[in-house]
């Protein structure tokens, strides 16, 4: 291996170019090889420093991976564990709807206490979902209404009215020939 696959040389080289902030010469290029060959610490050879950093290097990178695998898996099983409990919330929130015969069945009074157990917070989520079905039924059913039966109450309401008002008398058939007679004799 020639100096210049050296990582360390190449190394040492940009270093001297920095320094002397000029590229270097090849009599400078050769001197640095030899200073690098003079130190022990050929191209081929690794030292027991360098070895020793290197083990370090990858033993650290190892425990990051690990550390990271960590994290990732613990999340992981945590959004699995929020899915679970949410599924099963669903579940029993879908049953309890189910199970209520009424919209009154669903408002917290009515609803069994169960173990007792449960927090205060929940009692207050049942309490908003209850009032959230109450009022999209209610929506929903005025929507119905206003959809199918609105037309219907409007054309009723208008016979209504055209019952209570009454009918102009009809026009008298001599008047209406009267009116013709003499608006055909004067065009002749």
């Amino acid at each position: 291996m020639n100096a210049s696959d050296d990582p360390l040389f190449t190394q040492l080289h940009a270093l001297a170019e920095r320094w002397l902030k000029r590229p270097l010469t090849a009599a400078e290029t050769r001197e640095l090889a030899r200073f690098r060959q003079s130190c022990g610490h050929g191209a081929g050879d690794a030292s027991p420093a360098a070895a020793q950093a290197e083990q370090t290097v990858q033993e650290a990178r190892r425990q990051a991976q690990a550390a990271i695998q960590d994290v990732l898996d613990g999340a992981r099983e945590l959004a699995q564990r929020m899915a679970r409990e949410r599924e099963q919330e669903d579940r029993a929130i879908l049953a309890m709807v189910e199970s209520a015969g009424s919209l009154a069945d669903l408002r917290p009074s009515a609803l069994p206490d169960g173990d007792g157990q449960g927090p205060p917070a929940d009692r207050i989520v049942i309490t908003q979902i209850a009032d959230r079905l109450a009022n999209m039924v209610r929506t929903e059913v005025q929507a119905c209404f206003e959809r199918q039966l609105a037309p219907l109450a409007n054309r009723i309401e208008a016979l209504l009215n055209e019952a209570r008002t009454p009918a102009p008398p009809p026009a008298a058939p001599d008047a209406q020939d009267a009116s013709q007679n003499s608006s055909g004799a004067a065009n002749p």
